[in-house]
């Protein structure tokens, strides 16, 4: 099976686990290399149900589940999950879990249409719903709800932030543009915003610019106009996690998923490298709190993220893990009575007993 670069970047001791994974992988994709795997014609591709977890963790409530549990599969949950899978410990592969709350969404199933918008927007009625709309006295927010987060249903506008957003309530030590300068460059790479050093931009089209873009280029004024680096190829190309990806049809549904296969969205990079090393994505999960497991680690308490699959149940999932990662944001964070503080940048410090993570 013809490996991508993507492994060269681990030790030594880790290539033990490779073996294990890669025969793993040989079942999988059938002694073809990631690149060559059908996205096409599944309904998902890297990740699983819930419901095979809830199975293992029923018949074993007492294990320790997995090394490291990541909540959350957008940015902060994949740069997390493509980190620690493979990595050794202690002689073996870490056991690494994913919990996504969404479903996945593989090229040809996301919305065509303004017809098809309502069944894709996440309600009450609708809790694996893609696109989530938060309203807010002052802000409104649009969320995404799926395997790779909020890549699914963003522009892919991948830019530098100014000095100035460094400036003020960063530690004295990360207030200079230059110190982030080299992860910059890496998670450029590692998400397609660059090719090779340079900007992927819609001027490197190999069918040209679109008329739009040559109209606005030639009001702008001088030195105020550039064409943007974007997450999407510009041609037959292949992810830094192995996985082909076509040419951008300049169809302009970059915001509401791509169904071309063309957007270099986290399924198709971080998470697919994430899971060719081992780490398991589990979709259609809903964590509500997370416990102290006496010295042990933590119990993640889930429940499905579908009602109905929710009500049949009729239970929470306590998930035991050594270590947790919270890989997303969350809009409200409400604190249980027994808690004894809010999810936040003190977490590490204080060790809540019981945080509980308000999912509306």
């Amino acid at each position: 099976m013809q490996r991508s670069d993507i492994g060269k970047g681990r030790s030594q001791t880790d290539k033990g686990s490779e073996a294990v994974i890669d025969e793993a992988l040989r079942q999988l994709a059938g002694e073809v290399g990631m690149s060559d795997l059908d996205t096409e014609s599944k309904t998902a591709w890297i990740s699983q149900g819930f419901e095979r977890l809830v199975d293992r963790v029923r018949k074993a409530p007492a294990n320790v589940h997995f090394d490291v549990l990541i909540i959350g599969s957008g940015y902060g949950g994949a740069v997390a999950a493509s980190s620690f899978a493979g990595r050794m410990h202690e002689g073996r592969p870490i056991s690494v879990g994913v919990l996504e709350r969404g479903r996945e969404y593989l090229p040809g199933s996301f919305p065509t249409g303004l017809g098809e918008l309502p069944r894709h927007i996440r309600s009450d009625n609708n809790k694996e719903g893609l696109i989530d709309i938060r309203i807010g006295a002052e802000v409104v927010t649009v969320v995404a709800n799926g395997v790779g987060g909020g890549s699914l249903i963003n522009a892919g506008v991948m830019e530098t932030p100014l000095p100035s957003i460094f400036h003020r309530g960063w530690p004295a030590a990360l207030k200079d543009l230059s110190v982030w300068k080299s992860y910059f460059d890496r998670a450029r790479d590692l998400l397609g915003s660059t090719i090779m050093g340079t900007p992927n931009t819609i001027a490197n089209h190999v069918d040209g610019v679109p008329q739009k873009f040559r109209s606005v280029r030639s009001i702008a004024p001088d030195g105020n106009f550039r064409p943007a680096s974007i997450t999407v190829a510009m041609s037959d190309t292949v992810s830094s996690g192995n996985v082909r990806l076509n040419k951008c049809v300049r169809c302009g549904d970059c915001a509401t998923g791509c169904n071309g296969g063309a957007k270099n969205s986290l399924d198709v990079n971080l998470l697919a490298r994430a899971h060719e090393y081992g780490a398991e994505i589990f979709s259609g999960a809903t964590v509500l709190t997370i416990a102290r497991d006496g010295e042990a680690g933590w119990i993640v308490n889930s429940v499905y993220t579908d009602a109905k699959l929710r009500k049949r149940d009729g239970g929470t999932v306590p998930i035991r893990a050594r270590k947790v990662v919270l890989g997303r944001r969350y809009s409200r964070l409400q604190r249980n009575p027994d808690a004894v503080t809010r999810i936040g940048p003190a977490t590490a410090r204080q060790e809540p007993r019981n945080t509980v993570l308000d999912q509306w």
